[in-house]
C-alpha cells in the first residue's frame, strides 16, 4: 500500500558520488527553463501522462518547481517539488532507457536541496510504494496511516478504490 513519506532537509546525505556518476554518464541535471515548458510538458505527457498536471502546475511558480534532466540536449527525466502541496516531492520519472544511471536520485537531490534552500526543514514524498527505496535515499520514514493523505481532496481520486 502507498504511503507518504517524511524527509529531514537538515539530515540529507552526501549525494556527490550521485551527481558525480550522473555527469559521468553524459547527463545533465537542470532546473527547467520556463521557456521550455511546451516542450518539457509534451515530453512528461509522452512518457508518464498521468503527471501532466503536476508538471503545469511546477511551471506555474515564477521559478519553476521542476528539475529535468538532459542529455545530448534531449529531456530523459524529470522531477518536481511544492506541485501537489507545499514542501511535497514528485512525481519523478526517469525514460525507460535512461533508468540504472542514478538519474532518479540526483533529481531527487536536486529538489530536496532546493526544498532546504527555500527554507523548508521537512519535505513529503506522497503517495508511494517505493518506502526502501526513499529509505535509503535519503533517510524517509513513513508516515504511517497517511493514503490517500493531500490525495484524497483530489475529485479524480476515489480513495476507497485506490487501494
Amino acid at each position: 500500500m502507498a504511503n507518504d513519506m517524511l524527509v529531514k532537509l537538515y539530515d540529507l546525505p552526501d549525494f556527490t558520488k550521485v551527481f558525480d556518476r550522473i555527469k559521468q554518464g553524459g547527463y545533465r541535471l537542470q532546473r527547467a527553463h520556463p521557456c521550455d515548458r511546451n516542450r518539457v510538458i509534451e515530453e512528461v505527457r509522452a512518457h508518464f501522462p498521468y503527471w501532466v498536471n503536476e508538471c503545469e502546475a511546477a511551471f506555474s511558480k515564477e521559478n519553476p518547481s521542476i528539475y529535468i534532466a538532459v542529455k545530448d540536449h534531449e529531456m530523459v527525466g524529470f522531477g518536481c517539488y511544492n506541485a501537489t502541496a507545499k514542501g511535497f516531492f514528485g512525481p519523478v520519472g526517469v525514460w525507460e532507457e535512461h533508468r540504472g544511471h542514478a538519474i532518479g536520485m540526483g533529481i531527487l537531490a536536486k529538489c530536496m536541496q532546493a526544498l532546504e534552500s527555500e527554507g523548508y526543514v521537512y519535505a513529503i514524498i506522497g503517495w508511494t510504494e517505493i518506502l526502501e527505496y526513499y529509505e535509503k535515499a535519503c533517510n524517509a520514514i513513513t508516515i504511517p496511516d497517511s493514503f490517500p493523505g493531500g490525495y484524497g481532496r483530489m475529485i479524480a481520486l476515489d480513495p476507497h478504490k485506490a487501494e
